[in-house]
């Protein structure tokens, strides 16, 4: 099963339960996979439905939300510690970490509006991170 399909399966189900193993597949997907051409395709792809479920979250206290914020907090956390000037390989370049940086930023933003209690949570544990 490509990551694609266990994020969509994922997302589709709505039982916090039965998605523990998948959340811990994709938890460890997105902290350990290089940032190699081979697959930060995936891993961008990844971040963006991750990014897009959340702003079409109506229900903050939902589980289903709760599980997709802790997704985001690991890319977050790994786009957040990682040296941009360490980057050596073509993909990611360096711009498009930059780029990628911004977005965690503009949807930090966008959740500081929407749900400031999980905002809080999230910039916490980002700063957390770095302790």
């Amino acid at each position: 099963m490509n990551i694609q399909e266990l994020f969509e399966q994922f997302s589709a189900s709505m039982d916090a339960q039965k998605n523990m193993a998948q959340a811990k597949e994709i938890l460890h997907y997105i902290d350990t996979t290089p940032f190699q051409e081979d697959y930060w395709k995936d891993w961008k792809k990844l971040f963006k439905m991750t990014e897009e479920a959340l702003r079409s979250v109506n229900d903050w206290d939902d589980p289903a939300s709760h599980q997709l914020l802790t997704l985001m907090g690991h890319f977050l956390i790994r786009i957040d510690q990682q040296p941009i000037n360490e980057l050596k390989g073509k993909y990611p370049t360096r711009l498009t970490m930059r780029y990628m940086k911004r977005r965690g930023r503009r949807f930090m933003w966008f959740l500081a509006k929407q749900a400031p209690h999980w905002y809080r949570l999230l910039a916490e544990k980002i700063l957390l991170a770095h302790a």
